[in-house]
Parts: C-alpha cells; structure tokens; sequence
C-alpha cells in the first residue's frame, strides 16, 4: 500500500463515515503503515467522541485483519527491539525477568524506554526524533512485550484548531527523550536552544519571551469571562507573565483571583491547571500513572500500623468492599488517601509564642475535609479559617468530600478562599489541589504538610527550589517501593 496519508488515511476515515477527524490525523502524521498501531489510548486523544471512537475502533480492527491475515498479532512478528534488547544483559534481564513474571514494572517501562532512547541518539545526540518514529518504537514494545499499551509509552502532540483540541506529546517515551535531552544538554554534548521549551524536562521552566501582545491580553483578561476558547488561548499567552507576579509579587491568593475574575467561574481550576501544565509539563499525568501502582502498597504498610485505631478501621471498611460493584476502584482510592495522613505522622508548627502539634484528626482534615451533607461545607470551612487565624496562619487550598461515609462519597470540591471547585472523583481531587498549590504559588496546609510532601515527591516525582526535606516523607517512599 501506498504511504501517502493524503491519499490513503483520508480515503479511510470517509469510508468510516468520519471525515471531520481527516485534518487531526494529518498534522499528527498517521499513516497506512502506523494506522494500526492506534490502541484505544490513542484514539481516546485522537476522538474525543465516544461514539464516533466506538465506530474507529470497530472499522478499524476489521480493516487489520483484512490487511494482516497473516499476523493477527504483534507478539508473532518480528521486532526490532527484541534484537536491540539481546544485545545487552539489560536488555536480557528484562525479556528474562517477563518471561517469568508476564509483565513490566514501572522500573521495567523505564529500563526499557532509556535503552531504546539511547540507542536512538547514539549515533547523533542532535538527531531530531520526531513523533512518527516515537510511535513506531512504541508499537515495537507492544510487539514484545504483549500486555503493554501503546498510549503508556507515547500520546502525539495535538493542535486541532476545527475540534478546538490541544494536547502536549507525553508518554514514558517522551518523558525518556527529553530527560536524556537534558542531561546532554547539561553536559554541553548538544547545545540548548533559543527561546524554546517545549522539549524541556527540567523541574524548573525555562524562560520564554512573551509576545509583544501579553500586556493587552492580561487587560483583556481582567475584564473579560467568555468565549471560553478566547480565554484559554489568552491565558496560555500571558503564562509567564502572570506566574513571575504571583511568585515575586506579595499578592495574596484572593487579590490574585479577583483580578482574573475568569478564576471565580465553575471552570476557573482548569486555568490553574493549565499554569501548572506550563510550569511542569512532564509532570501533569504523573498521579494518574503511578497511584494505581501503589495503592495496594499503601494498604500493607498500614497492615502494621493496625494498633492505630484509625487504621484498623479503614482497613476493616477495605475488607467490606465488594470488588464487583462499579464503585470499588473508587471507594478503594479515597481509603488509601485517607490512610496517608495516618501513616505520615504528625509535623508540629511553632511560633514564638505557640505550639500547635495537630492530631490525627487534624492531619487529616488538612488533607481531606470530610463531612457528611452539604450543608456542613460551609460550617467546616468556617471552622478551619478560625483555627488558622487562631496561629496566625493562612487558609490555603483544601480537599472536601461529602457523603455518609468513605464508601458513600456524593461531592468532592477543592476549596480555595470562597470558591468550590467540583471534581468528579477523588484522584481528580488530589490532582486539582496539588496543581492548584503549585500554579497559585501557595504553602501546603501546615498540618498537612507530610502528606503533600510524599504526593509531590513519590506521586508526581516532581522536586522545586522551595522543597523542604522530610525524613518521615522519604522513609515512607522507600517503603512503598517507589522508584526516583
């Protein structure tokens, strides 16, 4: 078959009946020869519609095995990586140690991302690697190692301005790549360029000039709530503008959302996310990656810490739990939140003239408010705005989940100042809040301070200038078998 995708992919998408995706899969460059390595990761970013992903992935599927009778499936061809793998004991251990085990760790995935990032920019550090080679080398892995998916290791950069969709390139590949990037450039092995981030993997953001039109736009957006895809591209403009005042200014929370009245809308979290996105571009999905991994961990650790007596009984409602109901993964995550600030132990904050040493339950509600209606959100926020002002401290970002109980959770918000923003589950939670801490330049509840330490640290494996080191936070790591 013919590569040209101006022919080919198009032809295909109209027979499907989904021409409108023809301009995302060419800026994307997909071809009739990488057509097939799409897996439901990838079309989840490539259509957003369920409907019409349902009715790719159908077409699609059929259209392989007419084309590939003779290869149902990747593990029975042959494979590159394999080869490359062989070549090294690494590279043996790891076909070894899956053979054996019939799956990858995360330190695996790593291992494996590093040796083919190396062998492609060994020849040439200053070889451009572009994103169709990037899916290709991660359709090689699916080869070998069968239970992989494609989208864990490489998701294309997206700009389709027709379906006003805009995603960044991730992936363990793509983290791989630009980490390797940065320690040669570091090692002055290739040289860094001029006024560009975008394949930066430092913790740090490297400097970009704004355009000439950012001081406009900032009046624009202190002024205007609407259109909302207006919004998004004048708040990604004026990203360093805005983030430098906030850092370097003493401009509190509150005057800093009532000066970007966008903030106070339901959607204003999602600006602060995109700040975020902005300041620390390789660590946005990070949570959603490595906390499911973990999970299991956080519940043995708390296995020897039953004499505690809230320990034990989230342990006992984990017991409880029914794996077949639809709820189990979710009810098993806001179990395993709600056991960190019990395993993390309590820091103490003092004054000249006080000492506030927070008890569990403290700890707890600095992490996660919970509270059984809605009615009572208010009352609790009220409640810890007066304890702060009490040791002179002031009320950051906070988690408030509603239900009955830990297994009949309704709402969650994350609470800044006066504002509730409405998350749909509680890693979407954690993940808003932590991202809110970050991009707001705030300091973590001081109670709670420990337990988005470790979520830093171990979940997004992300490290700042302004980190303080916890020994608890770092023995807890290792004990969970988290990889740095």
């Amino acid at each position: 078959m013919d590569d040209d995708i101006d022919q080919d992919v198009p032809q295909l998408l109209k027979q499907w009946g989904l021409p409108q995706y023809i301009h995302t899969f060419q800026v994307n460059d997909i071809t009739i020869s990488t057509l097939s390595m799409i897996d439901r990761g990838l079309a989840k970013e490539l259509i957003p519609s369920i409907g019409d992903r349902a009715k790719f992935l159908k077409n699609l599927d059929n259209w392989i095995k007419i084309t590939n009778p003779e290869c149902p499936e990747f593990s029975s061809c042959s494979s590159p990586l394999k080869n490359l793998l062989l070549k090294s004991n690494e590279g043996q251990g790891l076909l070894n140690l899956y053979s054996e085990q019939g799956k990858l760790s995360n330190n695996g995935r790593r291992k494996v991302c590093n040796i083919i990032i190396k062998d492609l920019m060994q020849s040439d550090p200053n070889k451009r690697i572009d994103s169709s080679l990037l899916l290709t080398k991660a359709q090689e892995i699916t080869e070998v190692f069968k239970k992989e998916n494609i989208s864990t290791y490489f998701i294309p950069y997206i700009n389709d301005t027709k379906l006003k969709i805009k995603r960044c390139a991730k992936g363990k590949l793509y983290d791989c790549l630009q980490n390797r990037r940065r320690e040669l450039r570091e090692a002055k092995v290739i040289k860094k360029k001029n006024g560009s981030n975008i394949n930066n993997n430092s913790n740090e953001p490297e400097v970009v000039e704004e355009d000439g039109g950012a001081d406009e736009d900032i009046q624009w957006l202190q002024n205007c709530t609407e259109p909302w895809h207006l919004v998004i591209e004048k708040w990604q403009k004026t990203s360093k503008n805005r983030l430098k005042e906030i850092e370097t200014s003493e401009m509190t929370i509150g005057a800093y959302i009532n000066k970007y009245p966008v903030l106070k809308t339901p959607r204003g979290h999602e600006l602060l996310i995109e700040d975020f996105q902005f300041l620390y571009p390789l660590s946005g999905n990070k949570l959603f990656e490595i906390f499911p991994t973990i999970k299991n961990n956080i519940f043995k650790v708390a296995l020897s810490k039953t004499q505690v007596t809230e320990v034990k009984e989230i342990l006992e409602q984990l017991q409880l739990l029914n794996k077949n109901d639809e709820h189990y993964e979710e009810v098993e995550s806001i179990l395993a939140f709600m056991l960190l600030p019990l395993l993390l132990g309590n820091p103490t904050h003092r004054t000249k003239k006080q000492v506030w040493r927070p008890s569990k339950a403290e700890v707890k509600d600095g992490f996660i408010t919970h509270v059984l209606r809605p009615m009572d959100v208010q009352a609790a926020i009220a409640h810890r705005r007066e304890k702060y002002l009490r040791y002179k401290l002031t009320l950051q970002p906070v988690i408030v989940i509603v239900g009955s109980s830990y297994t009949d959770i309704q709402k969650y918000f994350v609470v800044v100042n006066d504002l509730f923003f409405e998350t749909n589950s509680i890693l979407k939670a954690v993940d808003t809040c932590f991202k809110i801490f970050h991009s707001l330049h705030c300091q973590y509840p001081t109670e709670s301070v420990c337990v988005w330490n470790f979520i830093q640290l171990g979940l997004y494996q992300l490290k700042t200038k302004w980190d303080k080191t916890y020994s608890t936070v770092n023995a807890f790591i290792t004990d969970l078998d988290i990889d740095l």
